[in-house]
């Protein structure tokens, strides 16, 4: 099971706990005027209430684990920005969540050339999925480690995703360079 990221709100574990038994309902989380909430798909009642998206991600996490069902993240705009399913121990990332304009408004090209990366930021698409892959982070841990929202995350994932062939090579190619650097300067005698 995922570790908790943050603890849920004294007002939120109670929420949770008084929930109804929802059988498998999904649960989105939704930017509210004052925060972000947990809600039952196909209902507008809040089930529990995080400071910041991040806590109602987990809150939601946590609900839907016991419920059975899947969790579906809103970004700002209102519109899904993810979905997740815990499957095999693991939340995994529904591929099929941002459409392909709202990935390129979060990735760019303009640091390192033809090595994507995210817009204004100098922090590579790669090195987002590789330690999404190999550390299992979890989207709402890559957000705050890098200091990016859920939405660039899952958009940096999804374009890694989309293009993993490309950019698996230019990682390749850049690690070949490094080495060849290095066999040629990095050696000082003493």
């Amino acid at each position: 099971m995922p570790a908790k990221q943050n603890a849920p709100t004294e007002k939120s574990e109670k929420q949770a706990s008084n929930a109804p038994n929802l059988g498998g309902y999904n649960h989105h989380v939704v930017r509210k005027s004052d925060g972000w909430v947990v809600i039952r798909e196909g209902s507008s009642t809040e089930i529990a209430r995080g400071k910041t998206q991040n806590e109602a991600i987990s809150i939601a996490k946590e609900i839907a684990l016991q419920k059975h069902a899947e969790v579906i993240v809103h970004g700002r705009s209102g519109k899904i920005a993810g979905r997740e399913t815990f499957v095999d121990d693991v939340w995994e990332l529904d591929s099929a969540a941002l459409d392909s304009d709202t990935i390129q408004k979060y990735i760019d090209f303009k640091f390192y050339g033809k090595r994507p990366h995210i817009r204004g930021r100098r922090l590579l698409v790669s090195m987002i999925a590789a330690n999404e892959q190999a550390d299992q982070w979890q989207i709402p841990e890559l957000a705050a480690d890098f200091g990016l929202t859920v939405e660039a995350v899952l958009a940096a994932i999804l374009y890694y995703r989309e293009h993993k062939e490309e950019i698996d090579l230019q990682d390749r190619e850049e690690q070949q360079l490094f080495d060849e650097m290095y066999e040629i300067h990095g050696k000082k005698k003493p």
